[in-house]
């Protein structure tokens, strides 16, 4: 379930249904409409739109901010450790880096054992620190994407649980939610892309008559649970 943010020109058909949300909807002062398109960019540079995709509209209410504040905190605290861990391993490889520079006069390159920089004991010594360095940072970038892999469904729940209205694009990308409460709102939608997590997690406000808000990869984003 992707988001995609841009205007767009409506078509006839889907401009008469707006017309007629507009028209029910009118003299309604606490409810309005939201319409738009989800397009995704696709691993070639290409935009398509994300036909028959589930998305989700949840009212700000107390309730549904309290759990997900809850579902962030309990992600925030668990990932604490492991982003000090990569906070200090990145620097730790810096300095790895700045030691074997300093000792060859070369940028390390990779692994590429040449010139015979590995002669010595001391270079020997630097180069297996290097690399311990480059494999300390990676554990714990992967331990950081565990933790979020994790929490995902957790926060995707809460999101489930509290969705005020639950549509589906038709063949061309095309969404409307009619008769949403008026106030902030978020969408939630997700899909995949070359086996890729695209997300988006958005506010909108709502007021009477129609919104527009396309979600499209530019403004894909807003899930802290995946990076």
């Amino acid at each position: 379930m992707p988001w995609t943010d841009t205007i767009t020109t409506l078509g006839r058909p889907l401009g008469l249904a707006l017309a007629a949300i507009a028209v029910l909807s009118t003299g309604c002062s606490r409810t309005g409409n939201i319409t738009g398109e989800i397009i995704f960019t696709t691993p070639s540079g290409s935009e398509q739109p994300a036909a028959h995709v589930t998305i989700l509209a949840i009212q700000a209410t107390k309730t549904f901010e309290q759990d997900w504040r809850a579902a962030v905190a309990a992600f925030e605290e668990e990932l604490a450790p492991a982003r000090r861990e990569r906070d200090e391993a990145a620097q730790s490889l810096e300095g790895a880096r700045l030691a074997w520079t300093k000792a060859v006069g070369t940028t390390p390159a990779g692994g590429h054992r040449t010139h015979g920089l590995l002669a010595s004991a001391r270079h020997r010594e630097l180069w297996a620190a290097l690399r311990a360095a480059e494999r300390r940072l990676a554990a714990a970038e992967r331990r950081m994407r565990e933790i979020g892999r994790k929490h995902d469904p957790l926060a995707a729940a809460v999101v489930e649980r509290h969705a005020t209205q639950r549509i589906e694009t038709d063949a061309t990308g095309h969404y409307v939610f009619a008769a949403l409460p008026a106030g902030p709102t978020y969408l939630y939608t997700r899909l995949t892309v070359a086996q890729q997590p695209v997300l988006w997690f958005r506010t909108v406000t709502i007021r009477p008559g129609i919104e527009h808000l396309d979600l499209i990869g530019a403004n894909a984003g807003g899930w802290p649970f995946l990076w």
